[in-house]
């Protein structure tokens, strides 16, 4: 009710949901571990029940849940769903073999125990392990680091700035953290071809999840200047600059806008339109969820949105000139001394002027664009309609903050496989990027 009356911030309805979300899955998991241990070992084996902390004592190995995507980034909708990891670690003296047997059997019931619970199921999805749906739904602590260190695609690191150790036992979901930062914050930043490969899986996303159809200008997600271009755009900074900015290090696209205007990557004009631009597509997302009992759809056409949507678009074709070269306000990122395990070999960009790829248009506060009578009457004129037509409906390589010359590109047959057991196709497994916390 509250949201429905404009009563209470997007941040603290988003801080609600996520916080009931990670106490749900911590929930599910006792019960899911429970359950397992019961099986095999009989009933007496949980007469007992868990710990204080809902861990059993006669678990082979300890478990967590690690939230990723817009539940990592606390940033969840009423029609979200859970994007997670799931980790383990093997106690002491206990066969590792059959400690990951357990976790395999628990991160299953997790999934199944909420899947099934009614009124209202919860989708928990964790497509973005390692291999993708062919991999195990669990794994140890080691064989995260082993995968991490010699397999990990760009796509993953993009997908880790959100991670989050949200449920299960909280000293194990701290060390994997740990585990991670080096590589989703590393010192190198982002090369060119790093930058040219995240455009390439930009592109793909935008030409194949967009429904058909549907005008790009009115998909509050996907369209331009929505929810996807703002927070690929404060991901963007992160890989390129969280190496040595410290204020970038944060799961949170907000937390990460704001850090990036107050290292000057960004002006506080496009970082201020950008969170402007993200907010308002998340309040009409929940308004289409709440008023509809949809998940999600296309917004229906009106000015407001359109001239929203292009000032969105002018702030993140400002963010990605940020990431993809050193302006004078900002110093080239430099490859570290001794490279780490996960650290880039390849240079950042080299310097060079940011710039917008098209002449940009002078534009007024957000408040006052997205309000009054007049600027209502103004934006209605058939005129304005063509001009917002014609930038906003266009080819997404055109329209999209990436740039001209960002084309999607076809789908592999095949190939050699990056890791020793057969996988998901690595594009598309990219696209879950976006995907995730929908």
């Amino acid at each position: 009710m509250a949201d429905c009356l404009d009563a209470i911030d997007p941040e603290r309805t988003a801080s609600i949901l996520t916080d009931a979300t990670d106490a749900v899955l911590g929930g599910a998991l006792t019960i899911a571990t429970g359950l397992v241990i019961a099986q095999r070992d009989g009933i007496d084996a949980v007469a007992t029940g868990p710990d204080a902390d809902g861990h059993w004592q006669t678990a082979l190995a300890s478990h967590a849940v690690v939230a990723m995507g817009r539940l990592g980034g606390r940033e969840i909708g009423y029609a979200s769903d859970a994007d997670v990891l799931f980790v383990h670690e093997s106690r002491d003296g206990e066969d590792d073999a059959a400690a990951a047997q357990e976790a395999e059997a628990v991160a299953k019931q997790v999934v199944g125990l909420l899947a099934s619970a009614r009124p209202h199921p919860l989708e928990v999805d964790s497509d973005l392990r390692p291999e993708g749906r062919q991999g195990v739904m669990s794994r140890s602590l080691a064989a995260y680091g082993e995968y991490y260190g010699r397999w990990s695609a760009l796509w993953e690191r993009q997908a880790l700035l959100r991670a989050r150790a949200c449920a299960g036992d909280g000293d194990l979901g701290q060390r994997f953290e740990e585990l991670i930062n080096p590589l989703r914050w590393a010192d190198g930043g982002l090369s060119t071809q790093d930058l040219r490969e995240i455009r390439r899986i930009k592109a793909r996303v935008e030409t194949e999840r967009l429904p058909r159809g549907i005008d790009p200008a009115r998909h509050l997600k996907l369209g331009p200047g929505g929810l996807s271009d703002v927070e690929w755009s404060a991901q963007v900074l992160q890989l390129a600059h969280a190496g040595r900015i410290a204020g970038l290090r944060t799961t949170s696209t907000i937390g990460a806008l704001q850090a990036a205007v107050q290292a000057g990557l960004l002006s506080a004009d496009d970082g201020g339109v950008l969170v402007a631009a993200w907010i308002l597509a998340s309040r009409l997302r929940s308004a289409i969820v709440l008023g509809t009992g949809r998940a999600s759809g296309p917004l229906s056409p009106g000015p407001c949105r359109s001239r929203s949507v292009r000032s969105g678009w002018w702030a993140a074709s400002s963010a990605w000139a940020a990431a993809g070269s050193a302006s004078s306000r900002t110093s080239t990122v430099a490859a570290p001394a001794t490279p780490g395990p996960w650290s880039s070999a390849s240079s950042s960009p080299t310097a060079a002027p940011t710039t917008h790829p098209h002449p940009r248009r002078p534009h007024r506060p957000v408040a006052h664009r997205l309000g009054g009578a007049g600027a209502r009457r103004r934006a209605t004129s058939r005129a304005r309609l063509r001009d917002v037509a014609n930038r906003l409906v266009a080819p997404a390589v055109r329209r999209s903050p990436l740039g001209r010359g960002a084309r999607a590109a076809p789908a592999r047959a095949g190939g050699p496989q990056r890791v020793p057991t057969p996988g998901a196709d690595e594009a598309d497994r990219g696209t879950r990027v976006s995907e995730a916390g929908r």
